[in-house]
């Protein structure tokens, strides 16, 4: 899987994540403009895309696989919250 990468400055963004009835699953992510224009790859409607999502469950394993993807030459991953509405 080839990453894209963001081209700006670090930034927070916040959108919501919508339940979808016919196939009763939270899936639906809606990018905000500000997250399409860093990603702005993601508007070619012909190329398709895909994720990698990585959980961790300390800090240090978190730590170790950031050394590592920085010793590789790896991209900067997205760090990405779920929560309740209100999140702040």
């Amino acid at each position: 899987m080839e990453m894209i990468q963001a081209i700006q400055n670090t930034r927070k963004i916040q959108g919501k994540i919508n339940y979808n009835d016919s196939v009763r699953a939270w899936n639906i992510i809606r990018f905000k403009k500000e997250f399409l224009q860093e990603f702005q790859q993601l508007k070619n409607r012909q190329e398709k895309f895909s994720y990698e999502m990585l959980l961790f469950y300390t800090y240090e394993e978190l730590e170790k696989a950031i050394k590592e993807m920085k010793n590789t030459g790896k991209m900067l991953p997205v760090l990405f919250w779920i929560g309740k509405e209100g999140l702040k």
